[in-house]
């Protein structure tokens, strides 16, 4: 970072998730942004797009706690942290509760990779509550090494979710979808 007196490209992984996909990310500003670069989609009758579009969201959030770290502002990352795990949270909230259940009645085959898609968000929930943890401590290097760990599992979880899960849902769900797609807190 600039005037940071810090190498960004350490060892350690500093700001390789600003390299990658979320690099053009970096500008959503909270939990509750409504920049329509990222929910247009929401507008939509699609679970797909619906949700894709959440996930962009919860990238870029992801990525603006990675460029506040090494400000040294802790309380600024504190937040930044809590806006992420609550938008993170109110996403798997959704998928368990509101689009699972009637997946599953819909099309009993997809018990398979709703269970695998619990367990991911279980492992995620583990990661944000280690992160919250290493903010609090002002533990720049955990916080980073936490951060890439969470990018890599969302980035798999998603493809998983886009690819498979949410095509599956637009498809056995039919028009119930476009009322679970409306129902989206995000």
């Amino acid at each position: 970072m600039p005037g940071s007196g810090r190498d960004p490209q350490t060892p350690r992984g500093r700001n390789r998730l600003a390299q990658g996909p979320l690099k053009r990310l970096e500008a959503v500003p909270s939990a509750h942004s409504r920049d329509t670069r990222y929910l247009d989609a929401a507008m939509t009758d699609s679970i797909a797009e619906t949700l894709t579009a959440d996930h962009r969201r919860c990238d870029g959030l992801l990525a603006l706690v990675e460029s506040v770290i090494d400000g040294g502002d802790w309380d600024l990352v504190a937040s930044r942290v809590h806006d992420l795990g609550r938008a993170m949270e109110d996403h798997f909230r959704f998928e368990e509760e509101t689009l699972f259940p009637p997946l599953e009645a819909a099309a009993p085959m997809a018990s398979g990779p709703t269970g695998v898609m619990r367990r991911e968000h279980h492992q995620m929930r583990r990661l944000l509550a280690e992160l919250t943890e290493a903010a609090r401590a002002r533990d720049a290097g955990e916080c980073l090494g936490l951060l890439e760990t969470l990018h890599l599992v969302v980035q798999q979880h998603n493809a998983k979710e886009e690819a498979i899960l949410y095509p599956m849902a637009d498809q056995a769900l039919g028009a119930v979808a476009a009322g679970l797609a409306a129902r989206f807190p995000g």
